[in-house]
């Protein structure tokens, strides 16, 4: 058997189970979900006080775990730059494409250099 059978095979057959328990009934769904949703919210209630524990024993100011990062080379901000411009750019392309796609519907004549363009 490959490895991507076995990563599949589990979260499947998961569901599978899930499906099955779910057609049962609500009486019979609610008993079998009551200890999963029960572990979920006291775990959470769990962190959440030791997170509390953790604000009081140190009086309100946060403790660092590991020493702050180094400044970023400047080479990180003009990157910054070009991926803005490009997620700006592939929007206008959609809404290049959206816009001549609606005007091809509703009958709008398209100009000269799209006439042209497809007519080739």
């Amino acid at each position: 058997m490959n490895r991507y059978s076995t990563e599949l095979r589990k979260p499947s057959t998961s569901f599978a189970l899930l499906a099955i328990v779910n057609m049962r009934g609500v009486k019979d769904t609610g008993a079998a979900f009551i200890i999963p949703t029960f572990l979920f919210v006291s775990t959470l209630i769990v962190t959440v006080a030791i997170g509390m524990l953790h604000v009081f024993k140190s009086g309100g100011h946060p403790v660092a775990a590991a020493e702050m990062p180094h400044a970023l080379p400047a080479t990180v901000g003009f990157l910054s730059l070009w991926l803005l411009m490009k997620g700006l750019l592939q929007r206008l392309r959609r809404n290049d494409r959206r816009r001549s796609r609606l005007q091809r519907s509703d009958g709008i004549p398209r100009s000269k250099s799209q006439e042209t363009r497809s007519a080739r």
